[in-house]
C-alpha cells in the first residue's frame, strides 16, 4: 500500500435487510447485539457503526479511533 490516510468503516444495516441466517443470530430487530458502538434506531432496531483511520508512512501504521475527539489525539 502507498503512504497515506485510509479509513476502515464497520457497520451493520437495519434488521429488515439482513439475511435470515444473520437475523437468527442478531435477534429480532438486532436486539442481541450490544456494545459501545451499537445505537438503537426506532425504525430499524439496533445498528452498529464505527470507523478507524490508518496512517501509513514508510511501512509503519498508526491507528486512529475516529470516535475520539480531535483534541484527545
Amino acid at each position: 500500500m502507498k503512504n497515506g490516510f485510509y479509513t476502515i468503516d464497520v457497520s451493520c444495516p437495519i434488521y429488515s435487510v439482513l439475511p435470515e441466517k444473520i437475523k437468527k443470530i442478531f435477534g429480532e430487530r438486532n436486539r442481541n447485539i450490544c456494545g459501545q458502538y451499537v445505537k438503537f434506531e426506532p425504525v430499524g432496531g439496533n445498528t452498529i457503526h464505527f470507523s478507524y483511520g490508518l496512517v501509513l508512512k514508510n511501512s509503519k501504521v498508526q491507528v486512529i479511533d475516529m470516535q475520539q475527539r480531535i483534541s484527545a489525539l
